[in-house]
């Protein structure tokens, strides 16, 4: 699963028949170009949520693609219909959040939780009468579904993309088991955390919204809520089974060690393998890289018996608040001064391509004002977003001493530019 919030929490995706027809279009559009195995989606009016088994290790393009084309077509929909309304971004300057679901009772859990999101934020009683674009597993049963393309596409030419067709399918963790009986435990446990939902907003004395009401919104206007902050952002999820989630935090923090270590030694120009995962040094430098055995993922270990896939790690994509476009991680577990790894993607697949990313030292990056720095440093580097914003441009990197190699094609090369590029602000 997946989270993208709109920006400001605004109602863009405000359901509509023009909206849904965006969205679905998009999503098996982008879904087939990537093959990405969709299971459930929720598109309420400021954020989505979708479950998805990234099968070959682009879940970065894929979001980044889906952005894009949900965002253009909305664009020019609200400038249509509204021109004299401000329409300047639709998502939010944060990234898409991802989260490994390493057992069949974190997949059934984050199933269920997309499903009933309707429900939880108090707009409909029942996730059955939710106008806007909802998929659980009652659409395993049925036929692929064919959207036309809306007329506020970018591209209207040709008739080959003239009808995007896509489909829900259940994850591969629960192909043993036939759909019929799959699909009514499902229905059965929606039911229960349906009621249990309904029972508790009652005990609370709070109502629902309603559907007209819901139609009837603002897309300009937002929640008036305040989210919550300084809670953790989550990195894996093991539906309550606290073995297996120690087991997957003791995995990000040995993969955190040993990355760095390589990256240690191939900064100094020594021999370096680095650990299994590794995209950005592998696929752009060519890098050794060990071969990556996801032992401690329950969905792994089912999905390596079926399709072998070097180099590459199997989950389902689960979501949580905020992370960057990429292949799903495991990125965020158990803070420490190397906070954050990044995604590219990767080769292969199973049952969800998982990959290890690059580290960087964002400890003292925090705040608006930081942020500002470092997009204005990014700016006058004019090394172009492709090699900047894939690395962040960290502390570590521009202390690099220079090298003897003349070419920006290394990031040994690289770390010695910016002091070229002070003195040339124009870039290279």
């Amino acid at each position: 699963m997946v989270t993208r919030t709109c920006d400001l929490r605004r109602f863009y995706l405000r359901p509509d028949p023009v909206v849904n027809q965006i969205v679905r279009y998009c999503l098996f559009r982008v879904a087939a170009k990537y093959g990405v195995l969709l299971h459930a989606a929720s598109f309420e009016s400021n954020h989505f949520h979708l479950v998805l088994t990234d099968t070959t290790g682009r879940l970065d393009l894929f979001m980044a693609w889906l952005d894009r084309c949900i965002a253009k077509c909305l664009l020019q929909y609200l400038r249509e219909q509204y021109p004299d309304r401000h329409t300047g971004t639709i998502w939010c300057d944060q990234s898409f959040s991802d989260l490994l679901l390493t057992n069949h009772a974190a997949v059934q859990d984050k199933l269920c939780y997309t499903v009933l999101n309707c429900v939880k934020d108090r707009l409909v009683p029942d996730y059955k009468q939710w106008p806007g674009v909802l998929h659980g597993p009652s659409d395993w049963l049925k036929p692929p579904m064919e959207v036309s393309r809306p007329e506020y596409f970018c591209d209207q030419t040709g008739d080959a993309h003239a009808v995007a067709t896509g489909r829900f399918v259940p994850p591969p963790q629960f192909g043993d088991r036939p759909l019929p009986g799959l699909v009514e435990d499902f229905r059965q446990q929606l039911n229960r955390r349906q009621l249990e939902l309904v029972t508790e907003a009652r005990t609370a004395g709070q109502g629902y919204v309603g559907v007209k009401k819901i139609l009837a919104t603002d897309p300009f206007d937002a929640t008036d809520n305040v989210r919550p902050k300084g809670k953790r952002n989550p990195t894996v999820a093991a539906g309550g089974d606290r073995e297996a989630y120690k087991k997957a935090v003791d995995a990000v923090r040995d993969h955190r060690r040993r990355y760095r270590q390589a990256w240690k030694s191939y900064r100094r120009g020594l021999d370096a393998i680095f650990p299994g995962g590794t995209l950005l040094m592998r696929h752009r430098y060519r890098q050794p890289c060990e071969p990556l055995d996801c032992w401690w993922c329950v969905c792994w270990r089912g999905a390596r018996r079926r399709r072998r896939a070097p180099d590459s790690v199997g989950g389902v994509a689960g979501g949580g608040r905020r992370r960057q476009a990429g292949a799903p991680v495991a990125h965020r577990c158990a803070r420490e001064p190397v906070a954050r790894l990044r995604r590219e993607p990767s080769g292969g697949g199973a049952c969800g391509a998982w990959a290890w990313f690059e580290a960087e030292d964002r400890s003292s990056r925090t705040g608006r004002r930081s942020q500002r720095k470092w997009n204005s440093l990014r700016s006058r580097l004019k090394v172009g977003s492709r090699w900047v914003g894939s690395l962040r441009v960290s502390r570590e990197l521009l202390s690099c001493p220079r090298r003897a190699e003349s070419s920006t094609a290394t990031p040994q090369a690289w770390a010695a530019s910016p002091q070229r590029l002070r003195a040339s602000p124009s870039g290279p």
